[in-house]
């Protein structure tokens, strides 16, 4: 399997139908981007042993709290932590968790990312149970 498949492959382990179509998108609009993504990013680094996919994206979720300038990519790996069986109060506490480390304004900042995919995710069930 070359690297663009076994990224695309963990892309989909760990985000389902939400990666597939933010994957689509990087390589549409940076398509100079999208093997840095896929193939480094999926395929040689979160398809490595030795962590579990929750462990994995509680590591990437505090890393993009710290950066404090990455909302898209923590919007999409607070996804990805949800996906991967993260539940919402283990995210919570990795956001709680940074604050002595890195401040409220950052850790404030994700939090307001966080708001936004709880309430798109609730109104998805919502919507769902309708």
């Amino acid at each position: 399997m070359d690297k663009m498949s076994k990224g695309l492959a963990q892309v989909e382990l760990m985000n389902g139908e939400f990666g597939m179509n933010a994957v689509e998108n990087v390589r549409r609009k940076y398509p100079e981007l999208a093997p840095f993504v896929v193939e480094f990013g999926f395929a040689d680094v979160y398809a490595r042993p030795g962590l579990d996919l929750k462990q994995r994206e509680i590591a990437t979720i505090a890393t993009l709290t710290t950066l404090g300038d990455a909302g898209h990519q923590l919007e999409f790996h607070l996804r990805t932590g949800l996906h991967v069986g993260l539940t919402e109060t283990e995210i919570t506490e990795v956001l709680v968790n940074c604050i002595p480390q890195i401040g409220v304004p950052r850790v404030m900042n994700a939090f307001q990312v966080w708001e936004k995919v709880l309430e798109e995710r609730r109104a998805a069930a919502a919507a769902g149970s309708a």
